[in-house]
Protein backbone atom coordinates (compact mmCIF):
# COMPACT_ATOMS: atom_id res chain seq x y z
CA UNK A 1 0.00 0.00 0.00
CA UNK A 2 1.28 3.49 -0.86
CA UNK A 3 0.73 6.60 1.24
CA UNK A 4 -1.81 7.72 -1.38
CA UNK A 5 -3.68 4.41 -0.91
CA UNK A 6 -3.45 4.88 2.85
CA UNK A 7 -5.00 8.35 2.66
CA UNK A 8 -7.83 7.02 0.47
CA UNK A 9 -8.45 4.12 2.86
CA UNK A 10 -8.43 6.30 5.98
CA UNK A 11 -10.79 8.86 4.43
CA UNK A 12 -13.35 6.06 4.15
CA UNK A 13 -12.90 5.02 7.79
CA UNK A 14 -13.39 8.07 9.97
CA UNK A 15 -13.62 6.39 12.44
CA UNK A 16 -13.10 2.66 12.12
CA UNK A 17 -15.98 0.46 13.28
CA UNK A 18 -16.08 -0.71 16.91
CA UNK A 19 -14.14 -3.88 17.66
CA UNK A 20 -17.28 -6.01 17.79
CA UNK A 21 -17.99 -5.05 14.15
CA UNK A 22 -14.38 -5.00 12.96
CA UNK A 23 -13.30 -7.74 10.56
CA UNK A 24 -9.81 -9.18 10.41
CA UNK A 25 -9.60 -8.06 6.78
CA UNK A 26 -10.45 -4.45 7.62
CA UNK A 27 -7.99 -4.16 10.51
CA UNK A 28 -5.30 -5.74 8.31
CA UNK A 29 -5.92 -3.04 5.70
CA UNK A 30 -5.83 -0.43 8.45
CA UNK A 31 -2.47 -1.73 9.64
CA UNK A 32 -1.17 -1.60 6.07
CA UNK A 33 -2.32 2.04 5.85
CA UNK A 34 -0.65 2.84 9.16
CA UNK A 35 2.61 1.23 8.01
CA UNK A 36 2.47 3.06 4.65
CA UNK A 37 2.23 6.40 6.47
CA UNK A 38 5.05 5.35 8.76
CA UNK A 39 7.24 4.72 5.72
CA UNK A 40 6.09 7.84 3.86
CA UNK A 41 4.46 10.37 6.24
CA UNK A 42 2.03 12.15 3.94
CA UNK A 43 0.75 15.30 5.76
CA UNK A 44 -2.84 14.47 4.75
CA UNK A 45 -2.54 11.20 6.68
CA UNK A 46 -1.84 12.71 10.08
CA UNK A 47 -5.35 13.98 10.92
CA UNK A 48 -6.85 10.95 9.20
CA UNK A 49 -4.88 8.59 11.45
CA UNK A 50 -6.00 10.38 14.60
CA UNK A 51 -9.64 10.51 13.53
CA UNK A 52 -9.71 6.84 12.56
CA UNK A 53 -9.73 5.38 16.08
CA UNK A 54 -12.82 3.26 16.59
CA UNK A 55 -14.22 2.00 19.88
CA UNK A 56 -11.97 -0.70 21.30
CA UNK A 57 -8.35 -1.54 20.62
CA UNK A 58 -8.46 -2.27 16.91
CA UNK A 59 -7.22 -5.73 17.91
CA UNK A 60 -4.05 -4.09 19.25
CA UNK A 61 -3.28 -2.13 16.08
CA UNK A 62 -4.37 1.30 17.36
CA UNK A 63 -1.49 1.25 19.85
CA UNK A 64 0.91 1.10 16.89
CA UNK A 65 -0.32 4.39 15.44
CA UNK A 66 2.22 6.13 17.68
CA UNK A 67 4.97 4.63 15.51
CA UNK A 68 3.56 6.46 12.49
CA UNK A 69 3.03 9.69 14.44
CA UNK A 70 6.72 9.77 15.41
CA UNK A 71 7.62 10.09 11.72
CA UNK A 72 5.81 13.44 11.47
CA UNK A 73 7.08 16.81 12.66
CA UNK A 74 6.32 17.28 16.35
CA UNK A 75 4.57 20.64 15.76
CA UNK A 76 2.26 19.04 13.19
CA UNK A 77 1.42 16.17 15.55
CA UNK A 78 0.61 18.54 18.42
CA UNK A 79 -1.68 20.61 16.19
CA UNK A 80 -3.43 17.47 14.90
CA UNK A 81 -3.80 16.12 18.46
CA UNK A 82 -5.35 19.41 19.61
CA UNK A 83 -7.95 19.07 16.85
CA UNK A 84 -8.56 15.37 17.52
CA UNK A 85 -9.17 16.09 21.22
CA UNK A 86 -12.15 18.18 20.10
CA UNK A 87 -13.65 15.37 18.01
CA UNK A 88 -17.30 14.48 18.47
CA UNK A 89 -16.20 10.83 18.61
CA UNK A 90 -15.28 9.58 22.09
CA UNK A 91 -12.92 6.87 20.86
CA UNK A 92 -10.98 9.44 18.82
CA UNK A 93 -10.65 11.67 21.89
CA UNK A 94 -9.61 8.81 24.18
CA UNK A 95 -7.00 7.36 21.83
CA UNK A 96 -5.69 10.81 20.95
CA UNK A 97 -5.29 11.55 24.65
CA UNK A 98 -3.19 8.41 24.98
CA UNK A 99 -1.10 9.39 21.96
CA UNK A 100 -0.65 12.88 23.48
CA UNK A 101 1.31 11.39 26.38
CA UNK A 102 4.38 11.50 24.12
CA UNK A 103 3.79 15.16 23.21
CA UNK A 104 3.73 17.32 26.33
CA UNK A 105 2.64 20.77 25.22
CA UNK A 106 0.57 23.53 26.79
CA UNK A 107 -1.60 23.62 23.65
CA UNK A 108 -3.05 20.24 24.65
CA UNK A 109 -3.96 21.23 28.22
CA UNK A 110 -7.50 22.41 27.41
CA UNK A 111 -8.19 19.15 25.55
CA UNK A 112 -6.83 17.14 28.48
CA UNK A 113 -8.91 19.11 30.98
CA UNK A 114 -12.02 18.48 28.88
CA UNK A 115 -11.33 14.74 28.97
CA UNK A 116 -11.42 14.74 32.78
CA UNK A 117 -15.23 14.73 32.52
CA UNK A 118 -15.42 12.04 29.85
CA UNK A 119 -17.59 8.99 30.41
CA UNK A 120 -14.68 6.96 29.02
CA UNK A 121 -12.49 5.78 31.89
CA UNK A 122 -9.42 5.50 29.65
CA UNK A 123 -9.83 9.07 28.42
CA UNK A 124 -10.00 10.33 32.02
CA UNK A 125 -6.97 8.24 33.04
CA UNK A 126 -4.82 9.36 30.10
CA UNK A 127 -5.87 12.99 30.62
CA UNK A 128 -4.93 12.84 34.31
CA UNK A 129 -1.62 11.15 33.45
CA UNK A 130 -0.93 13.75 30.78
CA UNK A 131 -1.51 16.61 33.20
CA UNK A 132 0.71 14.97 35.85
CA UNK A 133 3.51 14.49 33.32
CA UNK A 134 3.16 18.06 32.07
CA UNK A 135 3.58 19.36 35.63
CA UNK A 136 1.70 22.59 35.04
CA UNK A 137 1.74 25.04 37.93
CA UNK A 138 -1.10 27.10 36.46
CA UNK A 139 -3.66 27.80 39.23
CA UNK A 140 -6.60 27.20 36.89
CA UNK A 141 -5.27 23.79 35.92
CA UNK A 142 -4.55 22.89 39.56
CA UNK A 143 -8.08 23.84 40.60
CA UNK A 144 -9.57 21.86 37.69
CA UNK A 145 -7.55 18.82 38.78
CA UNK A 146 -8.75 19.15 42.37
CA UNK A 147 -12.35 19.47 41.21
CA UNK A 148 -11.97 16.42 38.97
CA UNK A 149 -10.47 14.47 41.88
CA UNK A 150 -13.50 15.31 44.06
CA UNK A 151 -15.87 14.05 41.33
CA UNK A 152 -13.85 10.99 40.30
CA UNK A 153 -15.12 7.63 41.57
CA UNK A 154 -12.29 5.54 40.08
CA UNK A 155 -9.67 5.30 42.84
CA UNK A 156 -6.70 4.94 40.47
CA UNK A 157 -7.67 8.03 38.48
CA UNK A 158 -8.43 9.97 41.67
CA UNK A 159 -4.92 9.24 42.97
CA UNK A 160 -3.36 10.44 39.71
CA UNK A 161 -5.46 13.62 39.85
CA UNK A 162 -4.51 14.29 43.46
CA UNK A 163 -0.84 13.81 42.58
CA UNK A 164 -1.16 16.31 39.76
CA UNK A 165 -2.90 18.89 41.95
CA UNK A 166 -0.35 18.80 44.79
CA UNK A 167 1.94 21.78 44.98
CA UNK A 168 5.53 21.02 43.98
CA UNK A 169 7.91 20.24 46.81
CA UNK A 170 11.22 22.00 47.32
CA UNK A 171 14.12 19.60 47.31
Amino acid sequence: MTSEDAVRFLRKHQPMPPDESLSEELITQYDEARRALERDPDPRGLPLLLNSFGRGSGFGVYQLVGDALRRYEREDVVAALANALESACGSVRAWSMEMALEYPDDRLVSGALAQLTSEDRDARYFAASYLVDLGSTDATVTEALRGAARREDDLEIREVLLEASRPPTLD
